[in-house]
């Protein structure tokens, strides 16, 4: 007696379900790091969460094919994308040292709209007139959030756009090399790449974190590690279109936790340019998922 297939929207739900919880593991990492941020240098920081992030990825890694999935079968892309994601942690960081949570995704959620125009020049793909006006309205909610010429645009403004750029490009290179690079390369160079990168600075801005602020270190690695392993376990499950929207829930997160820890108020201008940032991205995924099923033959 066989058994019964389970049916595709049952696995679907439980990868919205994963997709949900990797984006609040996300978020919560976030705030941690920025919290410790007013006390503690970013790459001191980023270095101890990494560490401990090697935990729950490893442990993964182990349960997902052993030392044999860390091997790239694209070892240039893999370090690329690694180095590229590695500089994306840290302007996000420096980021959200000097914007609330709420303004720092509301910039970052134009990615898609980089990875678009990236995609043209960089992998020669074709877009229409309904995703090139999808990117310029996007990239008007940008403006409002922005408002150039009504305030000043900070440190803080310039580090979140460097790192959406940055993470727009290591989506390119994450579509070039294709699906058929080993995830447990992926993860694994990834954490090794930040800890080239912040080792030797750490080393050099060094300060004794006490016993509660070393754990909070390593409580937003568990955090960020946990959240890759339960982003991979939502794409296993469901489509790419009906996990990557779940990503703007960082908002909802980022309304709270900037209240709760930040005493951060959201401010009009920044919620509207979101809504339409998020807009545009989210009609952007849907052009995208749109072209895919055409192609299928």
């Amino acid at each position: 007696m066989t058994m019964a297939a389970e049916p595709i929207g049952d696995r679907v739900l439980r990868g919205i379900g994963f997709a949900v919880l990797t984006f609040g593991l996300f978020s919560a990492s976030d705030a941690t790091v920025k919290w410790l941020s007013a006390d503690y240098s970013i790459f001191q920081i980023l270095f101890f969460s990494t560490v401990t992030a090697f935990l729950p990825v490893g442990a993964f890694v182990m349960a997902s094919g052993g030392l044999a999935t860390v091997k790239p079968r694209y070892p240039g892309l893999v370090w690329l994308r690694s180095f590229l994601v590695t500089g994306t942690a840290i302007f996000t960081v420096l980021g959200f040292s000097f914007l609330p949570l709420t303004e720092g995704y509301a910039i970052i959620f134009s990615g898609p709209l980089i990875v678009t125009v990236m995609s043209v020049l960089f992998l020669k793909e074709s877009v229409g007139w309904h995703r090139w006006a999808a990117v310029f309205v996007g990239f008007l909610g940008v403006l409002v959030m922005l408002r150039p010429g009504f305030q000043e645009i900070s440190f803080g403004h310039v580090c979140a756009l460097i790192a959406t750029t940055l993470f727009a490009a290591s989506n390119i290179v994450l579509r070039r090399m294709g699906r058929g690079e080993n995830i447990g390369a992926l993860l694994i160079i990834l954490l090794v790449s930040t800890l080239i990168v912040t080792g030797p600075v750490m080393a050099a801005v060094w300060t004794t974190p006490t016993l509660p602020h070393l754990a909070t270190m390593c409580l937003a690695g568990l955090f960020a590690g946990s959240a890759q392993i339960f982003l991979v376990a939502a794409f296993r499950e469901a489509p790419v279109a009906a996990v990557t929207p779940f990503q703007y829930t960082q908002m909802i997160w980022a309304v709270v936790l900037g209240y709760l820890l930040f005493g951060d108020r959201p401010h009009f201008f920044t919620m509207t340019g979101a809504a339409i940032v998020i807009a545009s991205g989210l009609y952007l995924l849907w052009r995208e998922s749109r072209a895919e099923e055409r192609a299928r033959p």
